[in-house]
């Protein structure tokens, strides 16, 4: 087994890319008491000036889920980054960011499609998947990832796994304030004990997308939350 925790490649194997901070910086920096500014939009691997129309942060997923069926994805390459994080293999996140190159705008994998498979199959092959390296795996492309769809499979894997760390609280509700997370960050905050008042406090921070998936999930279970 490979005992290097270095999930990614090094520099010199590593795939070029545009040079803008993660995703996850992107938006810790932009971010403010009342969430993120007006007209706000994540800068994504691969888009170019001249991209031309796009779907808004957060709008492939809103538009499959309300308006579409969604058609389960295949899983086997997921399947095989999940083996070689879980064997702490260099080749996890080369491979995972490699699948996913294509922007989900572009028509790309999405893994809002393959997350309920992708889930349940861990499930079954827990026992040849331990749990820390695939936390530690997950918890790192969250805070360095260029690429929407690697955030989301990482935040896939996150729910099924402990994440009361407050860094990780903190990783998973900064994401959270983009619309284009906060469909997959409410799955993980869903099942913390304070879970259902986290919801709420970012309903308030969000507008679009985001604003809707969290509504949608709220319980009311104060009157706060009724109104």
């Amino acid at each position: 087994m490979n005992k290097n925790r270095n999930v990614y490649p090094k520099e010199d194997q590593a795939p070029k890319e545009p040079a803008f901070p993660s995703l996850y910086r992107q938006i810790k920096e932009a971010a403010g008491p009342e969430g993120l500014p007006e007209g706000f939009s994540l800068q994504k691997a691969g888009e170019t000036e001249d991209q031309g129309l796009r779907f808004v942060d957060g709008g492939v997923d809103g538009v499959t889920m309300y308006h579409t069926s969604i058609k389960p994805g295949d899983l086997e390459q997921l399947q095989k980054v999940l083996y070689l994080a879980a064997g702490e293999n260099t080749r996890a996140g080369q491979v995972l960011e490699q699948y996913f190159r294509k922007g989900s705008d572009l028509g790309g994998p999405t893994m809002l499609s393959r997350i309920d498979g992708l889930q349940s199959w861990i499930i079954d092959h827990k026992d040849e998947l331990p749990p820390q390296p695939l936390f530690r795996f997950a918890r790192k492309l969250l805070q360095e990832s260029r690429n929407p769809e690697c955030v989301k499979f990482s935040l896939a894997i996150l729910e099924l796994l402990d994440t009361s760390d407050d860094k990780v609280r903190e990783l998973i509700t900064t994401l959270a304030l983009s619309d284009e997370f906060t469909l997959f960050c409410l799955y993980v905050i869903r099942g913390w004990e304070d879970g259902n008042e986290e919801l709420f406090r970012l309903a308030r921070l969000v507008h679009g997308w985001g604003r809707i998936f969290l509504v949608h999930e709220l319980e009311p279970d104060t009157p706060e939350i009724r109104d």
